[in-house]
């Protein structure tokens, strides 16, 4: 039985890669390029937005990323410690990924690109290094704030492109006031 469900865990994570958007792009950033960071808090800003806050400790640099509300509150328990009797999503995949003997190797936000030509915004693009069972490598795109609810859950850092951080993370003693702790039940439309 133990070797069915294991089968089960190994396909069912395979599955979600393929149907994932799978590998991650081509090029990617030497270790040299790239600053490791801690996920810091997470909050609501003054408009009411969601926000994560990755820290530096080398750099003394935060680097906000708006996240949605459930991947909020997915950061935001696992840091308080809460612990419920079922699995979150979250919880879920770094789960299966244990059971089917995939480690995550590392976390790396990589870009930040314009959400359209000439619109205003952007969105960050994560990249997740995953060894398979048999110790094969091999990179994935995802979000960034699936990749940093991973990352509370399982002890790792996230590593951020070195320029990114430069040009988009804000001093930490000029960081704004702590956010607002998320709503236990997120606002939506």
């Amino acid at each position: 039985m133990y070797d069915r469900c294991r089968s089960a865990a190994i396909y069912f994570c395979a599955l979600w890669l393929c149907l994932s958007g799978i590998l991650a792009p081509a090029v990617y950033p030497s270790e040299k390029d790239l600053v490791k960071t801690q996920v810091h808090q997470v909050g609501r800003d003054s408009e009411d937005q969601y926000v994560v806050f990755l820290r530096n400790s080398e750099t003394a640099r935060l680097l906000p990323i708006w996240i949605g509300p459930c991947e909020a509150m997915a950061i935001w328990r696992k840091l308080k410690n809460e612990t419920f009797p079922r699995p979150f999503t979250h919880d879920l995949f770094h789960n299966v990924l244990e059971e089917a003997g995939v480690r995550l190797k590392s976390i790396v936000i990589d870009e930040l690109r314009p959400l359209e030509e000439g619109g205003m915004g952007s969105t960050y693009f994560a990249v997740l290094t995953l060894q398979g069972p048999d110790g094969t490598t091999f990179k994935m795109d995802a979000r960034p704030s699936d990749s940093m609810a991973l990352a509370v859950r399982m002890g790792l850092p996230v590593h951020v492109v070195r320029g990114i951080i430069e040009s988009h993370g804000i001093p930490e003693n000029e960081a704004p006031p702590k956010p607002a702790a998320p709503r236990k039940t997120p606002r939506y439309f």
